[in-house]
């Protein structure tokens, strides 16, 4: 707990004092718009690097909790990226895209509008009659 509090407060003290495009509130992310803010810093903003690594490191561990709920073989997945697969920017690119088109989903929880989006834009392709009883008839 003591050391939890210590970052906190050395993260506070370090942070810059300069105007800039995202706030200290957006990296607590609590929804899709959060994710947006923090994945379109400007280059010129002097938070563009940190905001630039949140946002990958985000979206990887949300696309990661995919993989662990539905990996290995406990179900079937949900999605399914094509191959060759995008690069993550390219992926994280389509994203804010999306959500930029689709400005309903941007009040909704973070994660629930990271999986509609990889869902509704690489879905898997249902099973056949001959793949779910493993070419049995």
């Amino acid at each position: 707990m003591r050391t939890w509090l210590l970052i906190a407060v050395a993260s506070t003290c370090l942070w810059p004092r300069g105007v800039a495009a995202v706030e200290r509130n957006d990296f607590l992310i609590v929804d899709a718009q959060d994710v947006i803010d923090v994945c379109s810093v400007p280059e010129s903003d002097p938070m563009h690097v940190a905001s630039t690594a949140f946002c990958h490191g985000y979206l990887v561990g949300a696309y990661q909790y995919h993989v662990a709920i539905f990996g290995q073989g406990k179900s079937r997945p949900v999605v399914c990226f094509p191959d060759p697969a995008p690069t993550r920017t390219q992926a994280i690119e389509q994203f804010i895209g999306w959500l930029k088109a689709n400005p309903a989903y941007a009040a909704e929880k973070a994660p629930d509008a990271i999986t509609r989006f990889l869902v509704e834009t690489w879905p898997c392709k249902a099973p056949t009659n001959t793949e779910k009883t493993g070419g049995k008839r």
